[in-house]
């Protein structure tokens, strides 16, 4: 089965809980762990990745934590997964040289598979998540 990572899963409910942050204070890496059900550690891990990328912001004391720091509504999945994972592959022949390249009758389809998966995740913003997640809570 292919799977998309649990960091990038992580990662995607972790930005979508801070765009929904409509207070814009800082959450503490920890709220955001528990509101996820995420182990602390591996929330921080994450975080720190999505700052590097530029997607989180962090603030420092009694009073900080986490902030969204790039747009929810052109931020996309893809944007996330890429920013923890790297780039998206389905065979390792994408992402490197194979000797067989010329001759390989499956490689396209693996290039389309990807290019396709990557189209849906381009196409779903944080702000997207965020509203849907809105709708649902209100269904309960």
């Amino acid at each position: 089965m292919i799977q998309i990572s649990a960091t990038a899963r992580y990662a995607t409910r972790i930005m979508v809980t801070l765009a929904r942050n409509a207070s814009g204070f800082p959450i503490q890496a920890r709220a955001i762990a528990r509101e996820e059900a995420i182990p602390p550690d591996y929330a921080l891990q994450i975080l720190l990745k999505l700052k590097t990328a530029g997607l989180a912001a962090s603030q420092r004391g009694v009073r900080g934590g986490f902030l969204l720091a790039c747009d929810p509504t052109t931020t996309t999945v893809l944007d996330v997964i890429r920013a923890v994972d790297g780039d998206i592959g389905l065979a390792p022949c994408n992402r490197r040289k194979c000797p067989r390249i010329s001759q390989c009758p499956t490689r396209e389809v693996w290039d389309e598979a990807a290019q396709s998966l990557k189209q849906v995740l381009a196409a779903k913003t944080l702000a997207d998540l965020a509203a849907r997640h809105q709708a649902v809570s209100y269904e309960i």
